[in-house]
């Protein structure tokens, strides 16, 4: 007996299961080229991260809820045996030490930071954002754009996620400023959007 697995294979199609922090979906999508991006992470504990991961789930990319810094299982299961073969992009909208750790990896695979962005979340829920660097490349945002958004700022991060494709001519740069966290006020969170790309 075919089992679903072998069907969807044998159909080209590809399940693209969100993992455990949002809600249940799985997105079939055709399978005519790898996803540009690779994989998206999230932190599931902030709103905007989860409708993010939600959103970019309908393009392909695998997306992965981590807790702020603690990749190590995904590193070893995903991550690493995907770039010993080839340098493949990765985004995410996580806290800064998780693109500080995957910055350092990235370094001896080819891959360089391609956007950098960070976001103070205030115990009012506003939104700080402060855009540290964005390759020509991508689609522009900017500190007015984010702010305009309101409460969907979320999406205009997707925007830049989505405009990222294979054939992007990624400036090499040094790296982020991902180790260096802002002075922030009290009961604030940092975020960080990130896309790490092959140069």
């Amino acid at each position: 007996m075919t089992s679903r697995r072998q069907f969807l294979e044998r159909m080209g199609w590809t399940m693209v299961p969100l993992a455990s922090g949002l809600p249940d979906v799985s997105v079939a999508m055709p399978v005519t080229a790898p996803p540009a991006l690779h994989t998206v992470l999230i932190d599931g504990r902030y709103p905007q991260a989860r409708s993010l991961g939600n959103r970019i789930a309908g393009r392909g990319a695998a997306v992965h809820v981590v807790t702020d810094g603690e990749i190590t299982d995904l590193w070893l299961r995903e991550i690493q045996p995907v770039w010993k073969r080839r340098p493949v992009a990765l985004a995410g909208l996580t806290g800064s030490s998780t693109l500080f750790c995957l910055e350092q990896l990235a370094w001896t695979h080819g891959l360089r930071v391609a956007f950098h962005a960070e976001h103070v979340v205030l115990p009012s829920q506003q939104t700080l954002h402060s855009v540290q660097w964005r390759d020509t490349a991508l689609a522009p945002v900017d500190e007015r754009t984010l702010v305009a958004a309101g409460a969907n700022w979320s999406a205009r991060i997707g925007d830049v996620f989505t405009s990222y494709h294979r054939n992007l001519p990624i400036t090499a740069t040094g790296p982020s400023c991902a180790g260096l966290e802002p002075a922030m006020p009290a009961g604030a969170s940092l975020l960080t959007s990130w896309i790490i790309a092959p140069v």
